[in-house]
């Protein structure tokens, strides 16, 4: 069932995303959901059935020990059943993760780094913004502080700095979150958590880090153009 009617249709949900943006924003999270959502429910189900072997596993070990007292006393469930009951979720989880990857018609590490990347230029668009509004601050505190003489001449010393530094200090940056609003946070904080309940952590954590390293190096390549064009 996990493979013929929740993968099928997550696959199936995610199909416009390939040509549309928008369309990947607002669709991964809960199509991620859905299917996360429907595994979680079976590995609970399958973590319950492992606990009732086990638990029935045990009453036969000490009725054993009751009818035949020639049993040592510290004769235990084997290891490997224990170690086969407990594992049972772990390997459907990886099961899962297998089937998902397996049937996909494209590729869902190239719609997560779309997906991260989005985000990321959200992030970055909203940190410039307000890094702009800083500096404005910061020239307009400057304009106030030379109409004074005083202030002017300090701000002409040596320690010119760190009276910079105090003008950067007094309008500082805020929060980048409070502007992109908890929802965002929260879409990728449940993007995250789905993808670890499918067994495919790794898949996001590589999509996210190459996206990162990818705008770390464009921005490189931006300070070494300007450099050049000094």
């Amino acid at each position: 069932q996990l493979e013929t009617v929740f993968v099928k249709k997550f696959w199936q949900q995610l199909q416009p995303c390939q040509q549309s943006e928008d369309q990947l924003q607002s669709t991964l999270l809960p199509a991620l959901q859905e299917l996360a959502g429907a595994v979680q429910q079976q590995s609970e189900q399958l973590s319950a059935v492992a606990q009732q072997l086990l638990l029935t596993v045990v009453q036969k070990h000490k009725q054993q020990q009751q009818h035949q007292p020639e049993l040592q006393q510290d004769d235990g469930i084997p290891a490997s059943t224990i170690a086969l009951l407990a594992g049972l979720c772990h390997k459907y989880r990886t099961a899962a993760a297998s089937i998902i990857m397996s049937t996909a018609p494209f590729s869902l590490p190239g719609l997560l780094q779309r997906y991260y990347q989005q985000r990321l230029s959200e992030l970055s668009d909203v940190i410039r913004q307000q890094q702009q509004e800083q500096e404005a601050a910061m020239e307009g505190i400057s304009e106030d502080v030379d109409a004074m003489s005083e202030d002017a001449a300090a701000m002409q010393s040596p320690e010119g700095s760190v009276g910079a530094q105090r003008l950067r200090s007094e309008t500082p940056i805020g929060d980048p979150l409070l502007v992109l609003g908890q929802s965002w946070a929260g879409e990728l904080s449940g993007v995250a958590a789905a993808m670890d309940i499918l067994g495919l952590s790794a898949a996001s954590e590589e999509a996210y880090t190459q996206v990162i390293n990818r705008y770390k190096r464009g921005r490189v390549y931006f300070y070494i153009g300007v450099s050049g064009s000094l």
